[in-house]
């Protein structure tokens, strides 16, 4: 055959086939776009896929597959992944084909965004706004992209260009005000809400955020407004009926907050709704309705907290322990079960958690200052003042308020300790700080006092005396104080000073003890009838007082009026048959007036009512003396001669016994016990360390 011939039939056969392709490419396309219409997803991938076999620079068919497998139906998230993946394969290749076409590149971005490459996404989204700045489209998605991505700022400028060239654009007004927003910037997000709620007065999304808007704002009554157009709208979302619910709780309406709480648990069973549902009983004081919603949530610390509050102890050791189980580092349930065992003395079980908590947080300031409280609580006061030293060696890493706590339990400890220097010196150092902080000082009463009686021990009258006046001077009602002055005046002997501060307290005490106490200083120095005035005057107010009943009686008797005593003595015995001092008082009335049979009765029943009360034993032995029953008077007498420390009286007893004698009249000793003693001076003071500024947390 020719040459020309074999390369005319050739050059046929090569149109031939050609031409042959293009028919199939067709073919298979437009059976592709059949099954597409007809909703058969899987024919029209196969016929695209069999038409690109005889095109592959087609960048349409491989948009179009890419458009296919992105919006194919999928039925587990594994094949939504590779659909996407399939998707962006078959993109990616269009975009490389046709990599100038607008939206050829804005379909790769989305696919590339579906299988998680938004970086990618982002730059192809940027390329095609380059392309086509006009197109709103591909904008509107380069915007919600800086959006999802937090780039607010990009986000709020694309989402502005938009609506400059479209004002009516209220997708973009939508996400323009949700960027907003998420910048703080409330009220310009609350102007893109109110544009888009002019046209979409039912947009749910839209009056949620405006609400929350408000509510960033403080404006409650707005943001409650909205939250409700948004509830009427669509009533199943939850968290509207939880945003209202923290609203009613602000507003204190906690029947309403529970309401809406219980609404939004019914729509999504959240934990932390039943945590606020509690918190909101809580507020309500439904104690109990608190603690099941806490258990039911398992915050077992707050069901053990208010169950601490309530004093039930013993559940709330269980649930701390519970909230210990779940999480053994849980600091606030350790320090909180560790207050318990402190305030219950379980000193040691107090000093484990303690310690456990200083594991856990070792420069916590707070919990060593509670474990130096448990070693001064268990009287350890070596460690206790070593722990409170610790504290104020850092004292630049605590609050001045802190630091004066310290000192007042380190002067306690030093005081129990016998380091009274010390303990005197760190008193004062709290008293020499700043006045706020001096202010702000919860125990400054019991500061005064343990300062007082330290200077007391130490001997310190003037320094003492001086310290009394200075704190009278600024608390002029402080009666506790005032009658700490008297003492310390009556223990100097200076009785009518005393007597001047016992009128000032008598003007400013709404009680009865001032004149009580003024009534006895009267009788101590032997100003019975001025004494008798204010026993009286006490009388009238508290009839059943018994002190002053029996000083009463009691200086009747000094002044010989032994009948208007025999009343007073009768009274105070028909309102307290069984108090032992109104009995032996009676009683030696009587044997004063030699009644002895009758005071007999009186001394027996003080020795069943008291039987450790001993000068009874000297008093009934003498009645038995004188009644010639001197064996039981012996017996009676051997008993107080093997305790007494009164050795003047036992002296007297020892030649009664020798002398087998009865005993003078006149050398009856019967004046009451102390009597002749002068009160010595009481300081109301406290050794327990504090640490009532640590609330429980």
């Amino acid at each position: 055959m020719p040459l020309i011939i074999l390369l005319l039939f050739f050059g046929f056969g090569i149109q031939a086939e050609a031409a042959s392709d293009k028919e199939l490419f067709n073919k298979f396309y437009k059976d592709a776009v059949h099954a597409e219409k007809r909703g058969d997803e899987d024919a029209a991938i196969h016929h695209y896929a069999q038409a690109y076999k005889y095109d592959k620079r087609d960048s349409a068919l491989l948009a179009k597959l890419g458009l296919i497998y992105m919006d194919k139906n999928f039925s587990s998230d594994e094949e939504k992944l590779e659909n996407y993946q399939k998707a962006y394969s078959y993109l990616k290749r269009a975009h490389d084909l046709e990599s100038g076409d607008s939206m050829i590149t804005l379909l790769t971005a989305k696919a590339a965004k579906s299988i998680g490459n938004l970086d990618e996404s982002l730059a192809l989204l940027k390329k095609a706004v380059k392309l086509e700045p006009d197109n709103v489209l591909i904008t509107f998605d380069l915007a919600l992209i800086y959006f999802q991505e937090k780039n607010f700022k990009e986000a709020i400028e694309l989402f502005n260009r938009i609506i400059l060239a479209y004002p009516d654009h209220l997708k973009a007004r939508s996400y323009l005000g949700a960027a907003l927003q998420s910048t703080d910037n409330y009220l310009a997000a609350i102007e893109q809400y109110k544009y888009v709620l002019d046209y979409q007065v039912n947009n749910y999304a839209v009056h949620k955020n405006m609400a929350d808007c408000w509510l960033a704002l403080k404006e409650y009554d707005r943001a409650r407004a909205a939250y409700e157009k948004a509830a009427e709208i669509d009533p199943n979302v939850p968290h509207i009926y939880a945003d209202l619910a923290f609203l009613d709780s602000r507003a204190g309406d906690y029947e309403s907050a529970v309401t809406n709480y219980q609404n939004a648990i019914r729509l999504k069973n959240e934990t932390v709704w039943h945590q606020a549902l509690a918190k909101v009983f809580y507020l309500n004081g439904s104690k109990k309705e608190a603690i099941d919603a806490y258990l039911y949530a398992e915050d077992y610390n707050m069901a053990a907290f208010i169950m601490q509050e309530q004093g039930d102890l013993d559940s709330a050791i269980k649930n701390y322990n519970l909230a210990l189980a779940k999480n053994p580092e849980d600091s606030k349930s350790i320090y909180n079960l560790a207050r318990i065992y402190f305030e219950q003395k379980e000193y040691e079980l107090a000093k484990a958690q303690f310690e456990k908590l200083l594991q856990l947080k070792p420069n916590d300031f707070e919990s060593l200052f509670m474990l130096a409280s448990v070693e001064h609580a268990l009287e350890k006061y070596d460690t206790a003042i070593q722990y409170y030293n610790e504290i104020l060696d850092n004292s630049e890493k605590i609050s001045p308020e802190f630091k004066n706590d310290v000192y007042y339990n380190l002067a306690l400890a030093q005081k129990s300790h016998g380091e009274l220097e010390k303990s005197e010196e760190n008193l004062e150092k709290i008293l020499s700080s700043e006045e706020k902080y001096l202010a702000e000082f919860k125990k400054l009463d019991d500061l005064y006092r343990n300062l007082l009686a330290v200077k007391l021990d130490l001997d310190k009258m003037t320094e003492a005396e001086k310290l009394l006046k200075d704190i009278l001077n600024d608390k002029p009602t402080d009666l506790r104080l005032r009658q700490v002055y008297v003492d310390l005046l009556i223990e100097t002997e200076r009785y009518k000073e005393a007597e001047e501060q016992l009128r000032i307290a008598v003007a400013v005490d709404k009680t009865q003890k001032s004149r009580l106490k003024l009534a006895n200083l009267f009788k101590l120095n032997q100003n019975n009838f001025d004494a008798l005035s204010e026993y009286q005057s006490v009388i009238q107010k508290e009839p059943r007082n018994l002190e002053a009943i029996l000083g009463a009686a009691n200086t009747f008797k000094a002044l010989s009026l032994n009948k208007e005593a025999e009343n007073y003595y009768a009274r105070a015995l028909e309102y307290y048959p069984d108090d032992y001092l109104a009995n032996y008082n009676f009683g030696l009335l009587l044997q004063s007036e030699k009644k002895y049979k009758e005071a007999l009765t009186y001394h027996e029943k003080v020795l069943k009512l008291n039987p450790d009360f001993l000068e009874n034993y000297y008093v009934l032995g003498l009645c038995y003396w004188n009644l010639e029953d001197k064996d039981k008077a012996i017996k009676l007498w051997n008993e107080f001669l093997a305790v007494s420390e009164d050795e003047e009286t036992k002296e007297n007893i020892q030649k009664l016994i020798q002398s087998q004698a009865e005993l003078p009249p006149k050398s009856l000793d019967l004046k009451l016990p102390g009597e002749d003693e002068r009160p010595g001076i009481e300081v109301i003071e406290s050794d327990v360390p504090y640490y009532d500024q640590l609330n429980l947390v």
